[in-house]
């Protein structure tokens, strides 16, 4: 209840801001924005649209027009008006990345995952544009691209879990078990009452060593130790 009545008052001062200066577009941006905190897109895109009305060039709100029809799953919309963010700042990062969201969202996997290189050139240390690259990948079946992905996410967060346990997924679908032994490993280290990296690996050592081998009967009892 505080909560929404703060929301009630955040709005109705944004709106008296905008009675008194209805030709900036900063007020029309922020109530948007509170609009779709709250989740109602109907309004936070009347708003949003206003605010880019007032200023065409402006960054920030066209990006956020984006996000709040990504949001609302109206796709096209999303990349008409962050591709016009583009063409205001063709190295503007948050476009970029945001652009290969939409694209991944849209099923345009081939084109998602040229976006996503893009924007890793850009920003060549964002575990999240190679962790959803990783993704695709691994949907399309291409695990070697997907397993190389999800390794770089390991390199640039090594106490991240997803990425380890991923890569090993991915080396298991090669049948590299081997390879994918390591990362399992190294995910257990962090997770060991994860039951996904404890069976994982469990089968890691099942392909490597057998069922009679030390390995595979401690993580099997693990296994069952977590069930």
């Amino acid at each position: 209840k505080n909560a929404d009545s703060l929301q009630v008052s955040v709005i109705e001062a944004f709106d008296n801001c905008i009675v008194l200066s209805p030709e900036k577009p900063e007020a029309y941006s922020t109530l948007a924005q509170v609009y779709l905190f709250s989740e109602d897109f109907a309004k936070s895109k009347e708003y949003m649209v206003l605010a880019v009305d007032k200023n065409p060039n402006d960054i920030i709100s066209l990006i956020n027009l984006g996000n709040v029809y990504f949001r609302d799953q109206e796709y096209d919309d999303a990349l008409i008006a962050l591709k016009k963010a583009l063409e205001v700042d063709p190295s503007n990062l948050n476009a970029i990345k945001q652009i290969a969201f939409v694209y991944d969202a849209k099923g345009e996997k081939d084109t998602a995952a040229e976006a996503y290189l893009t924007a890793i050139k850009v920003d060549p240390t964002s575990t999240d544009l190679y962790y959803n690259l990783g993704v695709l990948y691994f949907q399309q079946k291409e695990w070697q691209l997907a397993a190389d992905a999800f390794i770089k996410v390991a390199e640039l967060e090594p106490t991240e879990v997803d990425g380890l346990f991923n890569a090993g997924l991915a080396f298991g679908r090669l049948k590299n078990y081997k390879e994918g032994e390591k990362y399992l490993e190294l995910a257990y280290e962090i997770a060991p009452e994860s039951l996904d990296v404890v069976h994982e690996l469990k089968m890691a050592y099942y392909h490597n060593y057998g069922t009679k081998s030390k390995k595979f009967k401690a993580l099997e009892a693990a296994e069952k130790a977590l069930k």
